[in-house]
C-alpha cells in the first residue's frame, strides 16, 4: 500500500512536488488493514463555535452534482451528515456560497497505527514511516540504531538503551510535553506516538471545512500555507483531516521522532491527521498519466495522489478533460500534501475549522 520502499536506509524522494518542512510535535500513527474496520483514535482539537459562526438558522442541503465539487468522493462513513450550503465570506472579501463538511476525523477505510517500534530487533511491521522533510524511511528497530549515520550525529544513539530498547512515550503526561513546541530536555531521546485514550476526553472529535461551491478559476492568486505554523488543507475522501506543516529542524533539534503510520498519518495533542499519501485514501482508477483523487482542499479543487512527469503549476495543479483543474499532492516525504492553493477559501479556512462533538460510532446504537 505504501509508496515508500520498505527499507530503513535514505529513500529517494518519489516525484515531482515542493519541499516541504514539516510536522512539530505531531505523532506517529500507523497503517493497519483495509477490511473497512476503525480503530478509536482519536484526533482531538480545540473546539471552536464554527456552527455560531458559519451556519444559517436553515441551511439548504446540497445537490452532490451542484458546482464543482463532487461529494459523491467521499467514502461511506466519512461525513457526519449532510454537508450543507451556507453563505461564506471568501479570502477576497466578496461573498458567496460554501459547503460547509464535517468528517469524523479517523479514516473510515483503514485502521491507524502502530506507531514506534519499542525494539532494534523489531521488523518493518512494528513500526511506521519517518518523513522528515527531504527523505522517507521505514521504521523497523534497525532503523533507529543508523539514526547517527543519518543525521551525522552520534547523540541520537540515546534513543536506544543498552539492551536494545527504545525509548518511546508511553503515558498521557509525557505524550502531551514531548508533542508540542520547546519541549524541555528530559523529553529528548524519544519516539513520539500519541494514542486515543490520551487526547482529551479520549474520543476523535469531527473536523469542519468549508469550501467554495463553485471554486475559483485558477488564475487566482496562489495563497501558500506557511511554514512553521498548523494550519488546514483539507479533508481526505476517507475522513481525515490534512493538515500544514510546521518546523522540522524543531523536532530535530530535540533528538526526537515523530512517527507516521504507512498512511502518512499520526497523532498529536490535536488528534490524528494527514500530512502526506500513500494511496489509503484513493478513490477508483485513474487513466494513465494520471493519479487517484484523495482529498479535498480547502479551495474546493480535488488533490491526487503524487504523479511523474506532469506539467504542474505552482501549486501542483493542472487541468485534464476527465478531473477538470485539481491537485497532485507532493511526494511522501515532504511532509506535507500540498505548498499552496491557487483558488480562494472561506474565511479562515486555513486556521482549520477543527474541533467538534466526536460522531456516534456503530457499538453506540
Amino acid at each position: 500500500m505504501s509508496n515508500t520502499s520498505r527499507h530503513h536506509s535514505r529513500v529517494s524522494p518519489i516525484g515531482g512536488g515542493f519541499t516541504i518542512l514539516a510536522a512539530l510535535g505531531l505523532l506517529a500513527a500507523g497503517c493497519g488493514s483495509d477490511d473497512g474496520t476503525r480503530s478509536s483514535v482519536d484526533a482531538s482539537t480545540e473546539p471552536d463555535d464554527h456552527d455560531e459562526a458559519h451556519h444559517h438558522d436553515e441551511p439548504t442541503e446540497p445537490d452532490a452534482t451542484a458546482g464543482t465539487v463532487d461529494l459523491s468522493l467521499f467514502a461511506d462513513g466519512a461525513l457526519v451528515g449532510e454537508p450543507t450550503i451556507d453563505e461564506c465570506t471568501l479570502s477576497d472579501g466578496s461573498t458567496s456560497e460554501c459547503y460547509t463538511i464535517t468528517v469524523v476525523g479517523t479514516p473510515v477505510n483503514h485502521d491507524i497505527g502502530p506507531f514506534c517500534p519499542t525494539s532494534v530487533t523489531d521488523g518493518e511491521d512494528a513500526g511506521g514511516l519517518w518523513l522528515d522533510g527531504e527523505d522517507s524511511y521505514v521504521m523497523d528497530g534497525e532503523f533507529f540504531t543508523e539514526l547517527g549515520d543519518i543525521y551525522g550525529d552520534e547523540v541520537w544513539g540515546n534513543l536506544v538503551n543498552d539492551d536494545g530498547s527504545i525509548n518511546v512515550i508511553d503515558n498521557a503526561e509525557d505524550f502531551e510535553n514531548a508533542a508540542r513546541a520547546g519541549i524541555t530536555e528530559e523529553y529528548y531521546y524519544n519516539c513520539v506516538e500519541g494514542r486515543v485514550e490520551w487526547l482529551e476526553g479520549g474520543e476523535q472529535p469531527t473536523a469542519t471545512i468549508q469550501v467554495p461551491v463553485n471554486p475559483a478559476p485558477t488564475n487566482a492568486v496562489a495563497v501558500e500555507f506557511p511554514t512553521g505554523a498548523h494550519s488546514t488543507l483539507g479533508v481526505t475522501f476517507s475522513g481525515s483531516l490534512l493538515a500544514g506543516s510546521a518546523d522540522m529542524s524543531a523536532i530535530l533539534a530535540a533528538y526526537t521522532i515523530a512517527a507516521f503510520d504507512d498512511c502518512g498519518g499520526h497523532i498529536n495533542p490535536g488528534g490524528y491527521h494527514i500530512h502526506g499519501t500513500t494511496g489509503c485514501s484513493d478513490v477508483g482508477e485513474a487513466p494513465e498519466g494520471e493519479t487517484a483523487p484523495f482529498a479535498l482542499a480547502i479551495d474546493g479543487h480535488t488533490v491526487h495522489a503524487p504523479a511523474e512527469g506532469l506539467e504542474l503549476d505552482e501549486c501542483n495543479g493542472h487541468t485534464t478533460d476527465e478531473f477538470g483543474y485539481h491537485y497532485h499532492a507532493n511526494t511522501i516525504e515532504q511532509n506535507a500534501t500540498l505548498t499552496c492553493v491557487t483558488g480562494l477559501t472561506a474565511e479562515g479556512a486555513a486556521g482549520g475549522n477543527r474541533g467538534g462533538e466526536r460522531p456516534p460510532r456503530p457499538d453506540d446504537g
